[in-house]
């Protein structure tokens, strides 16, 4: 039985077997094969889906291209038409615009007013930050200062002591 007859038949793992000891064909290839058909079959299945969308979109192109309105669509000019005062809508539009373009001013002047309060509030803390550090690194230099003091004292000290302990162990001499 030649390799390719195996892929048009149905067989269950246990033939599989069977037949890759008669044929010497790796298990590993059998399973690829299987593998590679049910990949087959998954493409094709979505190439019918594609296909359907296709259809579907065309349809709705269709539609669209005979003029037919879509819900969405607002169409002033027929519905300035279709008023019986047609001065008296556009009034109202430019007014109802307007109206939001207000709104939406308040909106930016009250960001920008919490922009300006973030900013200066920032600003505060880092002048209160930076006379902090400046506080800290004043209060180490006398620190450091105090301490090579006490150091250079305690030198002295120590300098003043062996002398004196140097001078009680050699006596003068006279």
């Amino acid at each position: 039985m030649p390799f390719s007859s195996l892929q048009s038949l149905a067989v269950t793992d246990k033939n599989l077997i069977e037949i890759c000891l008669e044929e010497q064909i790796p298990w590993e290839e059998i399973k690829l094969t299987e593998q590679i058909e049910n990949i087959e079959e998954q493409m094709t299945s979505a190439q019918d889906t594609v296909a359907e969308l296709k259809a579907q979109l065309f349809s709705i192109n269709d539609v669209l291209m005979q003029g037919r309105p879509l819900v969405q669509e607002n169409n002033y000019d027929t519905e300035i038409l279709d008023e019986e005062n047609p001065e008296e809508f556009v009034k109202e539009e430019i007014e109802s615009l307007k109206t939001v373009i207000e709104i939406k001013n308040e909106l930016l002047r009250k960001q920008e007013a919490q922009l300006v309060e973030y900013r200066d509030m920032i600003e505060k803390n880092l002048i209160q930050e930076k006379k902090r550090l400046e506080q800290e690194n004043q209060e180490l230099r006398m620190l450091s200062q105090r301490k090579t003091a006490e150091s250079l004292y305690w030198t002295i000290q120590l300098n003043t002591l062996l002398q004196e302990v140097t001078e009680l162990s050699n006596p003068p001499t006279g």
